[in-house]
Formats: C-alpha cells, sequence, structure tokens
C-alpha cells in the first residue's frame, strides 16, 4: 500500500509516543521469518520468557522450545487442548489445578493461536528485518490507558500468554494484567502490563494514538493550570 509505515518506523514512534521503557518486541510464527536469525540458544520455562529475551536481540525458536509449560504452548499453537486436559500426566498442569490457579473450565478454554508453523521468531521490532504477527509491549498503567483509549481492545487477567493468542486470533488489541507465573519467569515486574497489537492493526493504533496522546498532553496541562 502506497505510503504503508514500515513496522521498523512504526515501533520507534509507539515507543516515543507512549514513552515506553522497554522496546517493542516483534513475534512472527511465519516459518520464513527465522531466515537470517541464530536460533535461539538454550531452553527456557515458558513461552513468555521469549518475550523479553527478545528485548535487546532477535532470534528463532523451535516447537520443542515451546513445550515447558503446558499453558504456554496451547496459546502458541503447538499444542491442543486434549492434550494438556487434567489427567493427561503434565505436572505443571495438574500442579496449577491443585493450587486452584485455573480450572479445568479455563484450561480447556484457553485461547490457540493455530499457525502450522514449527518456528517463532522474536526480536526488537524497531530493527527486526523480518514481517511481524503481532507485537508484544510492557506497559505501566498511563500507557495502557492510552492504548485502551485508542484501540478497539480487551482486557484479561491470567494467563499472560493467553492475550498474545486472544488478539492473533480476535485481530485486536489485548492487554493482560500478567500473570505470576509470567511475571516470575519472565522476569518483568509487578507494575508492568503485557499488551499484543496485531500487525494488521499496527498503522491503524499509530494514527489514533497520535490523536489520544495530544489530547491527554492538553488535559495534563489544563489540570495543572487549575
Amino acid at each position: 500500500m502506497p505510503g504503508a509505515m514500515d513496522h521498523r518506523e512504526i515501533a520507534k514512534e509507539l515507543e516515543q509516543m507512549l514513552n515506553l521503557e522497554r522496546p517493542l518486541v516483534a513475534i512472527s510464527f511465519r516459518e520464513d521469518s527465522k531466515r537470517g536469525l541464530n536460533r535461539f540458544d538454550g531452553t527456557v520455562s515458558a513461552s513468555c520468557v521469549f518475550w523479553t529475551q527478545a528485548l535487546n536481540k532477535s532470534f528463532a525458536t523451535s516447537k520443542e522450545q515451546h513445550m515447558n509449560c503446558s499453558i504456554g504452548s496451547v496459546t502458541h499453537g503447538f499444542r491442543r487442548h486434549e492434550e494438556i486436559a487434567p489427567g493427561c500426566g503434565l505436572e505443571d498442569v495438574e500442579a496449577f489445578l491443585e493450587l486452584g490457579w485455573v480450572t479445568k473450565e479455563e484450561v480447556a478454554g484457553l485461547p490457540s493461536y493455530v499457525h502450522g508453523s514449527n518456528t517463532v521468531s522474536y526480536g526488537p521490532m524497531r530493527e527486526v528485518e523480518f514481517e511481524p504477527d503481532v507485537c508484544c509491549l510492557f506497559c505501566n498503567a498511563e500507557q495502557a490507558l492510552f492504548l485502551m483509549t485508542a484501540t478497539d481492545h480487551a482486557i484479561v487477567g491470567k494467563p499472560a500468554c493467553a492475550a498474545m493468542a486472544k488478539a492473533l486470533n480476535e485481530k485486536r488489541t489485548v492487554i493482560s494484567m500478567g500473570c505470576t507465573a509470567s511475571r516470575t519467569r519472565a522476569g518483568y515486574g509487578p507494575d508492568e502490563l503485557v499488551a499484543f497489537i496485531p500487525a494488521e492493526r499496527l498503522e491503524e493504533v499509530v494514527r489514533s494514538l497520535r490523536r489520544v496522546v495530544g489530547t491527554e498532553r492538553k488535559v495534563a496541562a489544563l489540570a495543572r493550570a487549575k
């Protein structure tokens, strides 16, 4: 499309407009996204760990590297719901159920992004060459409010990774309150929310945020004057 913004330009503008402390993370489920990328070296406890690992570097991951958290393996499209159902022998799911952290109904109702790829690529969106399917950003309450005002959105709780799948499936911004398991594993703070914006909505979000942020600055000036 003539005049379309590059995802790297979008990332820089969003980071500046929202005054984000962390860069946007690009996530791609396309098999060809791994071209030219190093494969992530090692293992992680859950797929959400890749979000923070990708704040400063780009890499490609395999299906196998997403299997250590059963819930994350479903939201990222690598397992079916019935494969992690209670009684399947998956220790993490059974432990979460025993603690009452999730219910059987919540496990059965997890959103899942079905993509057919064996690869997920990650990296700072301001610099990656691959086309993202969705972007991830860490934000505070004020920044989340701006996003809510500017977008067709949903707000969800635990698990945090459900927000990513929901954003991809519903083609809209989804803001997660985060969850204890994700914060502990991925290492983001108790004051940070995690938002996901589908790639096809990014330009629209930027245009809307320009208006919203401009208005909020005027409101802040008016409030100070009074």
